[in-house]
């Protein structure tokens, strides 16, 4: 029985779908009874001319859609792409069209696709609307990225320069104080650069270029960023490792009586301990990996060493030794002028005993310096040599030396000026005071 049930179900479904196709064959013959034999191919044609139309044009805005949604640039040659498309789909169009305007019957039907074909080019129009707006917006983007390359091409070229030193600087494993210096304002400036231009599109060549510029100072930055991690872990490191060594050498220069190793180990040593202090405390604010007793720590170890260096003054100043007299340059003669003339100034009593210029050429420096009055980078050009000016004490037993550094500046007609540490009194450390008897 269940089989005989099964058997009827089955004939009746069958016999459903032939009802069904049999009335969908009498609409169809229905619909085409009123187009002449001649113009039904017409008719197929158009309706497949608006069909590719249609689909061509539906697609080209989901592609579109996806893009956008996608966060890709829709620029240049892209917009190329779509404008084919929008020109197929005219094309066929006009090709729908043309058969319609071959046919001599079947009114209703024409006009059927003719209503599908107009809904389509609105929709054409309605694309093109949106390639036209998107054009605009892309061609308003290009003139920023012109007016940017002209406006912050120098702050782009400062604020680069800075990231890569400290990058540079950090791999090396030595930080100095000029590079450190406004490090935190340079990566304030690269994010607000970034930000501003990063995702703006580029028509023109120019455009084009500070797309460049931006997108190398992005990955700049992001080498900076992981160089700063680095740091965060390595300074620590040397920190301790370079306390430590400070302290054996001193225990070994008093122990062994060699109290030059204060100053050609200890005091060089401790100027470097200093920097990376400083460069910790502004790359560590606000940085996951910071250590809040790191700084203090440090600073009471320096001022333990500082401590026992004064307790040995006396031993460490009989062990000192006369800096180098290296250069031989033909402006030799003026700069030992420039540096006695700045002495007087400061110090109109003083018995210069000797000058000595250790370096034996200009070093040239090319920086961007950040100028908080003005809220902008300016760039330095200038070559330096390093120098020591001995002056006689009050009681003519000592020689004290003042250490300075000549900078000779190229954007300003390489005008020379000098800069003490300290030009006048006892030096500040023992390390920069002579027996009289070294000197003469």
């Amino acid at each position: 029985m269940e089989g005989k049930h099964a058997c009827q179900t089955k004939v009746k479904s069958s016999a459903k779908h032939i009802f069904t196709a049999a009335i969908l064959l009498l609409t169809f013959s229905s619909a085409t009874a009123q187009v002449d034999k001649r113009d039904q191919s017409k008719l197929r044609s158009a309706n497949l001319a608006a069909d590719s139309a249609e689909k061509k044009i539906a697609e080209a805005n989901e592609e579109w859609q996806k893009r956008i949604d996608d966060g890709q640039p829709i620029q240049g040659g892209i917009f190329d792409i779509y404008e084919r498309r929008v020109a197929d789909a005219e094309r066929q169009i006009e090709r729908a069209e043309d058969y319609l305007s071959k046919m001599t019957s079947g009114a209703t039907e024409q006009q059927q696709v003719r209503e599908r074909l107009s809904k389509i080019k609105s929709d054409i129009a309605a694309f093109k609307k949106r390639m036209d707006d998107e054009k605009n917006k892309a061609s308003g983007e290009s003139t920023i990225l012109e007016e940017g390359l002209a406006k912050d091409k120098p702050t782009l070229e400062a604020v680069s320069t800075k990231l890569q030193d400290f990058s540079d600087s950090v791999t090396s494993g030595w930080v100095e104080n000029d590079v450190i210096d406004n490090y935190a304002q340079a990566v304030t400036d690269a994010k607000a650069l970034i930000a501003k231009y990063g995702n703006l599109r580029a028509e023109s060549p120019e455009a084009k270029t500070m797309v460049s510029e931006v997108k190398l100072l992005n990955n700049t930055l992001e080498s900076s960023q992981r160089s700063l991690d680095e740091a965060m872990t390595q300074i620590p490191l040397q920190i301790n490792e370079s306390v430590k060594l400070c302290n054996d050498f001193a225990n070994s220069a008093i122990q062994n009586g060699s109290f030059g190793q204060f100053t050609e180990y200890v005091e060089p040593r401790m100027g470097y301990i200093r920097t990376w202090i400083r460069t910790y405390a502004i790359i560590s604010k606000g940085h996951p990996q910071a250590d809040p007793n790191l700084i203090a720590k440090t600073e009471a170890e320096l001022k333990k060493l500082s401590d026992t260096m004064t307790a040995q003054e006396a031993k460490i100043i009989a062990q000192n030794k006369l800096p180098a007299n290296a250069y031989t340059g033909s402006d030799r003669t003026k700069l030992v002028e420039i540096a006695a003339n700045s002495i007087k100034q400061s110090d109109p009593n003083a018995k210069i005993l000797s000058v000595r210029i250790e370096d034996a050429n200009w070093r040239h420096i090319v920086k961007w310096v950040w100028d908080s009055s003005n809220s902008s980078w300016y760039k330095r050009d200038y070559s330096v040599v390093e120098a020591v000016v001995i002056v006689a004490s009050p009681d003519g037993k000592q020689g004290w030396m003042r250490p300075c550094a000549f900078t000779k500046n190229h954007l300003n007609n390489n005008t020379v000026t000098v800069m003490f540490s300290q030009s006048k009194g006892k030096p500040n450390t023992p390390f920069w005071v002579l027996p009289i008897e070294k000197v003469k």
